[in-house]
């Protein structure tokens, strides 16, 4: 072919190339205008892009510090995370947030923290992300930014877009790695994102398919030209000729023009080789064929050919450059499209250069469609924490920044799935959000949780018929146990008695309460006579609760407990019980068989103040059992001793000091005024668990006796819950022991005791009565307590054992038992009747009062405020004192013996004159025993006291007394005459007792007397000195009567 016509083609070509490369160049630089500006800076301006006033930005955002999260299942928890994340930030950019996310290291602590920037919308927005992120634990925080480091800071901008894989399962990015490395170091890291229009991401998509357009057309060419002729010649003839020539040389120019338009923008990323490729690219070769053929006729035709198709990789390249930014904006479209930026700091430019390379490591995975990041390290000589490109305030789109999706900005921003530095990972199940019905009777405990948000309106009940069928609380110290208890006795407004082991808690409660302080007797200490029988009850029930309350307190062994059961039986005896038909004489209708056992009747007796004394005291107990020891038993030598004094010193040990004072009395607690009343018995003053176990189960004797007896008197009339008792670390009571014995020979006391007591407690439901157990320890109680409570509310427990028997009791499979350790203060897992598995509760510490204010649960009382409560308590003690020191003195009895006799026979002179010297004999005695008192009242009134309640428990019981109780008359005359010594008063006394006896007292009288002296006289006795034992002040007409008498003359 004609070289001029090939050189015209070449020439063609080379022009067209020129063209394309321009396009091509111009068409890169409108790509990174789009989609990655960052290119485009030089690194001296990349100071004129950051913000000056960026940290006081960032100060007014709102920042929450991202403590923990909570996965239900671990092999899930990115997806579940991430998926979260993504909603949050679709959900903050359809509203138009900023937001921040990253690590602010400082004093040695990291927090991973949320910004958001809406002064106005602050708790709409923390609303939401709570809603959103409703299983991770957000606390808000405040950087303060202006108070990091004052050294010099090193700073770190990346732009660009970041490659994160879009894995599912597993995460392509985590901060982890960071958090890690630089622990405990001062840094910052942030990920700065801003939305950006939908307006704009259309515009940009226009910008880009329109770009596309233009490369797509410069993408391929094709390259033809032929020419053909035709002659006639005579000769006939053949030949063939073929010619290649190649174009490479001319055509490499092309290349060379391209690398030098677009190497100025391009820099390292496209480099020098690129005019070779383009070059290789665009080379081509062309072939000629020329057939000359002579026909016989002479005809000769000739037909040259040229065809190139040249394609531009460079354009293709960047094609799919563009195809992937269309696809992401379109993206950003849909759920969002940010404005995005992250950027660093450190004082330590080693620390910034970790960083640096952790991210670069992180976001620069391999991909073929999106640009490697850039970073910068601009400098500042202010000193910030750190530097903020200009784009928060501004609708100006910043050359810093890059654009990215919500979804992309979540799989950035997802939490780390495994714990690092100051950043927990929890595994823990779902539960059910079921709201509570709600009737009349039905209180509001707390509201249920979701994730680690509290839900306000829906909170969880327990009705009066809940109540009724027992709760069980259990709980670490500090755990919310207590004010759990509070909140349902503060809301149900029913009355109730708490027993407080180890704590004075209780006492603050929000209320009116009566408060009483076993073991601390200067403050308020209750009296109850373990022996005292409330109307109605049956004296052999009574007594059988007492026996399995000796063997659950205490260590009885061998014989032990029969001995003890032995000699209940006998001081009941003593005192004048039948133990047959389970009465006192004293306290039945004698007079009718219909109502011998008529409730009002007996009622009536007991509110007599000398009814007191027909019930033995523990000191009667103790004194029984010596004596049955000593006389009835036929044990000898170190066995009888052994048993002696093991059963003695437990008994002892009740009768002295405080606890002498509480329970080796006569006094009783009126359980009228107790059982509708508001009582907390604080045991905090008894060291020994054996002493809190029986004063606990006392009170539960007692408790379950006057409802029984109440349920009887009001029949169907009573049903539903009454009263609600409290029994705090009950453990000391009801202890986890095996009921049976351990071999066939040896019976199990305490075993079948406790058992004894489970039951009392599950059957009081029958009688109106809730039981609230309150326990740390629940491994450590019976298990029927825990069986027989309907109502569960589980707080934090950290031992395995203890968390699987709660799982179990509420439903919770074995494997997620250890959520029960990782409850915080305050929160629990509440079941109840009805439920398949519990709910996660947030139990409320504050209440409403009537006018609709909320209050606290608590009102502090000190122990200062309880010893002015009570004035009267010193006279008590003292009296106990008294009582104490004298009840067994052998010669105080002799005493008070000799003055009932002159009472009875003597005239009014020598009763006044034998009262004088009775009280001076106490007085001596009182120094001689070196007793204290601390009464500030007149020491002569309170021996007045102590005497006549020892003259009148001789007259309800031994040989003085009656068939019929001393009236409250007689009582309060006989303390007048001991005190004023007044004539008047002795013969109204002597008219009452007359009519007791139903006898002439003098007569009476003489008679016993005369009965003692002849029982124990011989020959040797002085009979006139013995009379005069027997009295204080005798007259001399007495002294011969009674001698007359003995001597039978």
């Amino acid at each position: 072919m004609n070289s001029n016509i090939i050189n015209q083609k070449n020439d063609e070509v080379l022009s067209k190339g020129y063209s394309d490369s321009k396009i091509l160049s111009n068409g890169i630089l409108r790509y990174l205008e789009l989609v990655s500006p960052g290119y485009l800076i030089n690194i001296s301006d990349v100071n004129n892009h950051l913000d000056k006033h960026g940290i006081s930005f960032l100060n007014s955002m709102s920042f929450f510090k991202v403590e923990s999260c909570s996965v239900e299942n671990i092999d899930r928890a990115y997806k579940e995370l991430k998926s979260k994340v993504q909603k949050l930030f679709t959900s903050l950019y359809s509203i138009n947030i900023t937001i921040v996310y990253g690590l602010i290291s400082k004093d040695g602590q990291t927090n991973l923290v949320l910004g958001i920037y809406n002064p106005k919308k602050k708790q709409q927005l923390k609303k939401l992300i709570s809603g959103t992120l409703s299983n991770i634990k957000l606390t808000e925080y405040n950087p303060k930014f202006e108070s990091f480091s004052p050294n010099k800071h090193f700073y770190g901008i990346l732009s660009g877009s970041p490659v994160v894989e879009m894995d599912e399962d597993k995460p392509s990015f985590s901060l982890s790695s960071i958090m890690r490395s630089l622990n405990g170091e001062n840094y910052s890291l942030l990920f700065l994102a801003k939305p950006i229009s939908k307006e704009l991401i259309s515009s940009k998509i226009s910008n880009l398919l329109e770009l596309r357009d233009e490369i797509f057309a410069i993408s391929k060419r094709n390259y033809s030209y032929s020419i053909g002729n035709s002659t006639t010649v005579a000769d006939s003839r053949s030949t063939s000729k073929t010619e290649v020539n190649k174009t490479s040389n001319v055509l490499a120019g092309i290349g060379a023009i391209i690398g030098i338009a677009s190497s100025g923008v391009l820099g390292g990323m496209v480099g020098t080789g690129i005019g070779s490729v383009i070059g290789g690219i665009f080379g081509g070769g062309d072939s000629q064929t020329e057939n000359i053929a002579y026909s016989i006729s002479e005809a000769i035709s000739k037909n040259e050919s040229i065809s190139n198709d040249v394609q531009n990789s460079f354009a293709m390249e960047l094609i799919n450059y563009i195809d992937k930014a269309v696809e992401s904006f379109k993206i950003g479209q849909i759920n969002g499209g940010w404005q995005f930026s992250i950027v660093f700091s450190s004082d330590n430019i080693d620390n910034r250069d970790i960083i640096q390379g952790c991210l670069s490591g992180e976001l620069s995975q391999p991909s073929t469609n999106r640009l490697p990041l850039i970073c910068y390290q601009p400098t500042d000589s202010d000193g910030k924490s750190l530097l903020i490109p200009k784009f928060f305030n501004s609708d100006i789109e910043n050359s810093l920044c890059s654009y990215i999706t919500s979804n992309e900005l979540g799989s950035l921003c997802t939490l780390p799935i495994e714990s690092v530095p100051d950043f927990e990972v929890k595994i823990e199940r779902v539960f059910p959000l079921t709201r509570s019905k709600i009737d009349k009777n039905s209180i509001a405990i707390g509201n249920l949780i979701d994730g680690c948000q509290t839900l306000n309106n829906m909170p969880f009940t327990l009705s009066n018929n809940d109540l009724n069928k027992h709760t069980f609380i259990c709980g670490l110290t500090g755990s919310g146990k207590t004010t759990s208890v509070k909140k349902i006795l503060k809301e149900s407004n029913l009355p109730f008695c708490v027993i407080e082991a180890a704590k004075k808690e209780y006492r603050n409660l929000s209320d009116d309460l009566t408060i009483y302080t076993f073991g601390r007797s200067q403050l308020n200490c209750p009296q109850i006579n373990p022996f005292y029988v409330l109307p109605g009850v049956s004296l052999q029930t009574h007594i059988d609760f007492l026996k399995d309350l000796f063997n659950a307190s205490f260590s009885l062994y061998g014989p032990m407990p029969y001995i003890l059961e032995k000699c209940l039986y006998n001081v009941y005896k003593r005192f004048g019980w039948n133990l047959t038909l389970g009465y006192h004489p004293m306290l039945v209708n004698n007079n009718s068989d219909i109502d011998f056992y008529n409730y009002e009747y007996i009622t009536n007796k007991y509110r007599y103040k000398s009814h007191k004394f027909l019930f033995p005291t523990m000191n009667d107990l103790k004194n029984e059992v010596e004596r049955y020891l000593d006389n009835d038993l036929n044990y000898k030598g170190e066995i009888a001793d052994n048993i002696k004094t093991a059963i003695l010193v437990r008994l002892e040990s009740l009768c002295n000091g405080t606890k002498g004072y509480s329970l080796n009395t006569n006094e009783i607690l009126d359980f009228d005024e107790l059982m509708n009343s508001k009582v907390i018995f604080e045991l905090e003053g008894l060291a020994d668990d054996s002493d809190k176990a029986f004063c606990v189960g006392l009170l539960i004797i007692f408790i379950n006796e006057y409802r029984q007896i109440k349920k009887e008197l009001l029949g169907i009339s009573s049903s539903g819950l009454k009263h609600l008792i409290v029994i705090e670390e009950a453990h000391r009571l009801l202890s986890k022991v095996d009921t049976q014995g351990s071999n066939d020979l040896m019976g199990n006391p305490k075993g079948k005791a406790i058992e004894h007591f489970t039951n009392i407690l599950a059957e009081m439901r029958s009688y109106g009565q809730g039981v609230i157990i309150a326990e740390q320890i629940p491994s450590k109680l019976a298990p029927d307590v825990i069986k027989n409570s309907s109502n569960k509310i589980v707080q934090r427990l950290v031992s395995l054992d203890d968390q699987q028997l709660m799982a179990n009791s509420i439903g919770i499979g074995i494997k997620d038992a250890i959520q029960i350790g990782s409850l915080q203060t305050g929160c629990s897992f509440c079941h109840k009747e009805g439920m398949s598995l519990p709910v996660l509760v947030k139990i409320k510490n504050s209440f409403y009062d009537y006018d609709g204010q909320e209050k606290g649960l608590d009102d502090y009382v000190t122990d200062e405020q309880l010893y002015w409560k009570n004035n009267d308590k010193f006279f008590m003690l003292d009296k106990f004192l008294l009582q104490n020191s004298f009840n067994n003195d052998i010669e105080y009895k002799i005493t008070i013996l000799s003055f009932i006799n002159t009472l009875l026979i003597e005239s009014d002179k020598n009763i006044l004159s034998s009262i004088k010297v009775l009280i001076d004999r106490i007085k001596y005695n009182i120094i001689r025993k070196n007793i204290h008192l601390t009464s500030k009242k007149s020491i002569d009134k309170l021996i007045c006291s102590f005497l006549a309640s020892s003259i009148v428990s001789y007259f309800t019981h031994g040989i003085y007394s009656v068939n019929f109780l001393p009236s409250d008359e007689f009582v309060e005359l006989l303390e007048l005459l001991l005190y004023n010594n007044d004539y008047t008063l002795i013969k109204r006394i002597k008219g009452i007792l007359n009519k007791l006896y139903e006898a002439n007292t003098t007569s009476l009288a003489e008679n016993i007397v005369y009965n003692l002296i002849l029982r124990d006289i011989d020959d040797d006795t002085n009979i006139k000195g013995t009379i005069r034992n027997y009295f204080i002040n005798v007259s001399e007409k007495t002294l011969s009567s009674l001698e007359s008498k003995i001597l039978g003359i």
